[in-house]
């Protein structure tokens, strides 16, 4: 799945923006620890950050042709829904997008986007309808708890300073993991670089939009998807796989427009590459017997997963035998 990420990164911002894009964010998600630490954990929701990557092609397709690929779009999101529930809040990024560009596609094209979501959720809708829609009506009343908690008009989910430096700190660390794999001096001076060149294409190029479309959709699928996490509250670190690829792509276009000699751009994006190649390196994460983190929150090393799969073997004794998950919070608490 990391390999194959690598391939459709490069496919798909080749479409977007332009070779050099392409080739240099594809670098950065191979070297990425973030990317790799994901497809060693082997989890299926990986599939979810994969195709932000077709989003972001039907997105742009969907706004140049005034709505005509919204089913496309729609299809993508339904998929990406399968895998993860976080990708909903792409469906807002996209309304944001329209608004930006001022397109109010059909409403015959609205309903071909519906149309698409459902498709690949068809086994959901007919679960949803013999179970009296409780899935779908716990989330539309767990969406105005957490916003209305957000914003203090609810006794619950209320924010105060700790959640505010955890939302705050949670975006940094996904850049952080993005390129280094560990928050430290280099990848605070990162993040504020990238956050300040950002900020000074969007001004540059504001008059322009319709020009540097991908940028300015990637700006706000970032900002978006942020957005509602930061209203859900300390969102866990897979929440951003929603948004996965936008570090590396966000580093490329940076690289690329600020550098224009191909030497000094090889070079720096070798150096950027090599920097999440030396967090790995530094860290060395798959065969370390102890990591400086807690197991809680982290992936079990390897080594360690040999070990506790061995005392289970020997404990057994050759007998059957059967694992379960306990609850992790619970397990937190010492009360199992």
């Amino acid at each position: 799945m990391g390999s194959f990420s690598v391939l459709i990164n490069y496919a798909v911002v080749k479409k977007i923006f332009n070779k050099n894009i392409a080739l240099i964010s594809s670098f950065l998600i191979a070297t990425s620890p973030a990317w790799i630490n994901q497809t060693r954990n082997s989890r299926y929701n990986l599939a979810a950050a994969i195709l932000f990557l077709p989003f972001l092609l039907f997105l742009r397709d969907s706004i140049k042709d005034k709505g005509k690929s919204l089913f496309k779009l729609g299809l993508i999101l339904g998929l990406t829904m399968s895998f993860f529930p976080s990708p909903i809040l792409l469906i807002p990024a996209s309304i944001a997008g329209f608004i930006f560009y001022s397109v109010k596609p059909k409403f015959k094209y609205i309903l071909n986007f519906i149309l698409g979501f459902l498709i690949p959720n068809t086994a959901f809708i007919i679960y949803e309808v013999s179970n009296k829609f409780s899935i779908t009506l716990q989330l539309l009343s767990w969406v105005p708890y957490r916003i209305l908690g957000f914003f203090g008009l609810y006794p619950k989910n209320t924010v105060n300073t700790t959640t505010l430096s955890q939302n705050i700190y949670s975006i940094y660390h996904f850049f952080a993991e993005s390129f280094l794999g560990y928050a430290n001096i280099l990848t605070l001076v990162l993040f504020i670089l990238t956050i300040g060149f950002s900020v000074f294409f969007i001004k540059r190029f504001y008059k322009n939009k319709n020009k540097e479309m991908p940028f300015f959709l990637l700006i706000i699928s970032l900002v978006v998807s942020y957005v509602g996490l930061f209203i859900h509250g300390n969102p866990p670190e897979h929440y951003y796989l929603v948004i996965f690829p936008v570090p590396a792509i966000l580093a490329a276009y940076i690289l690329d427009k600020l550098i224009k000699k191909k030497t000094v751009l090889i070079v720096s994006t070798l150096i950027l590459g090599t920097i999440g190649l030396y967090g790995l390196y530094k860290v060395n994460w798959f065969y370390q017997d102890k990591l400086p983190v807690n197991y809680l929150i982290r992936p079990v090393p390897y080594e360690l997963q040999l070990k506790m799969v061995n005392s289970i073997i020997k404990d057994a004794r050759g007998a059957e035998f059967s694992l379960f998950r306990k609850n992790i919070q619970l397990l937190k608490e010492k009360k199992i």
